[in-house]
């Protein structure tokens, strides 16, 4: 029968009215109703009758709903005979032959359901394991779903829209929700976390101030020996793809510094040396084949990143010292910057592609610019330690000047004195050559 068998101990009394082998209301002495159950939504109970005068005459019949003392039944269950009966029978809720077979067949071979209406309403719904007061109450036809917990996938996220067809989906905990009905393979943990949709995992409620998951690594898509976290998951989806993304929304009580991607390692106390500590890293893995990628980079800052006051697509703020970079550039490759380039401070004017402006100090004798590169063995026409090619563009116009060195004089601070000024200066020790010549013009 559909619905869940319902039980009292101790309900038992006599009929308050004889009634005959056709009749489908049962009145109880006065006042002993209260001792039965009070069935509804397709729940029942089971009744015995026998005769109290010789105890020989029995008769199963099925209890489908309580008003008071008055109860309605299904007659001749179990294959009993329906019969009269007298006032002063007795009438009382048992377990039978039948209920127990049919407690096995759902819950053996079919659904299981432990608690006050867990599993309520199902029909045609099977293989699920419901636990806990209202749990999975209202699914119909819903198949192969676990929930544990106080009105555990009762509702839809709303609370008060019912769930009535889910399928393979597990819902752990009090007023766990899910986020529709017809969802497929939806897990939800926590007390009143709410489902995402099909083939997702919920973890937590509004009410959860943090996840912690203290021992072990974590893996999405497997595991890699010594990453604590690790993604090794296809990427697929779309055109555009990620690996990870964090779009958060940044609340109005963040003002000092909002930090995505936040690194702060620390080494335990105890004598070793680590060789390198990376706070970001990338590196080449396996390019398929067959397959190819035809922009790679280690690090990205889209062109839209302009949205700020300030917008930097990096920053370093490491104060000078020993062994201390803001950019090192180990690699032999090529470096490539396509804005202006101002050392000690931004361009001042956008028609400067390097602009030097740090404070010339550190020892007695210093230089904005200074070249101490070694020619190799292979350069053997020219080596020019400054070039420059001037080349106009290709349109009509005239250039007033084009001055290939230009000095020009700065202001000489108050109190401070220059005692000699060179535009151009060739020192006395530039006689290592063949043929030295302080400056020479080629011009015909």
């Amino acid at each position: 029968m559909i619905g869940l068998e319902l039980t009292s101990n101790f309900a038992k009394t006599v009929l308050a009215s004889p009634i005959n082998a056709s009749a489908t209301t049962i009145t109880l002495f006065p006042g002993a109703g209260a001792l039965f159950p009070n069935p509804s939504g397709g729940n029942y109970f089971r009744i015995l009758i026998t005769d109290i005068a010789t105890s020989n005459y029995n008769e199963i019949v099925l209890c489908t709903a309580r008003s008071g003392d008055v109860l309605t039944v299904t007659r001749n269950a179990e294959g009993t005979l329906a019969r009269s009966w007298l006032a002063g029978d007795i009438i009382e809720n048992v377990m039978t032959a039948g209920a127990f077979s049919e407690l096995r067949s759902q819950g053996l071979n079919s659904n299981t359901a432990i608690g006050a209406l867990s599993l309520a309403s199902v029909t045609t719904g099977a293989n699920n394991s419901a636990v806990g007061t209202s749990s999975l109450q209202s699914n119909t036809t819903g198949t192969g779903n676990s929930t544990l917990g106080y009105q555990s996938a009762r509702y839809l996220s709303n609370g008060s829209t019912a769930l009535t067809i889910a399928t393979n989906s597990t819902y752990i905990g009090s007023n766990t929700k899910a986020s529709a009905n017809n969802v497929t393979n939806e897990t939800v943990i926590g007390y009143n976390a709410i489902g995402s949709g099909s083939n997702t995992i919920t973890i937590g409620g509004s009410a959860v101030t943090g996840t912690v998951i203290p021992y072990g690594n974590v893996g999405i898509g497997s595991l890699t020996t010594g990453a604590s976290l690790s993604v090794n998951k296809l990427i697929t989806g779309g055109l555009t793809s990620y690996g990870a993304v964090v779009a958060a929304t940044i609340n109005s009580d963040v003002t000092s510094n909002a930090n995505i991607f936040f690194s702060l390692p620390s080494t335990i106390a105890s004598t070793f040396t680590l060789g390198s500590l990376r706070h970001f890293y990338a590196s080449q893995n396996t390019i398929g084949v067959t397959s190819t990628v035809t922009n790679q980079f280690g690090y990205h800052a889209e062109s839209s990143l302009t949205g700020a006051t300030n917008n930097y697509a990096f920053q370093g703020n490491i104060a000078s010292g020993t062994g201390r970079y803001n950019l090192y550039m180990a690699g032999t490759a090529d470096n490539y910057l396509g804005g202006s380039l101002g050392i000690g401070g931004t361009p001042t004017t956008a028609v400067s592609s390097l602009e030097i402006t740090k404070a010339m100090t550190g020892a007695t004798t210093v230089y904005g610019v200074a070249n101490y590169a070694t020619v190799q063995s292979g350069v053997t026409t020219a080596a020019n330690y400054f070039w420059t090619q001037g080349i106009t563009q290709a349109a009509a116009f005239t250039l007033a000047n084009l001055r290939h060195f230009f000095a020009a004089q700065g202001t000489i601070g108050a109190t401070s004195a220059v005692t000699n000024q060179f535009g151009f200066t060739i020192d006395n020790s530039l006689v290592g050559a063949t043929n030295n010549y302080g400056f020479y013009g080629g011009i015909a």
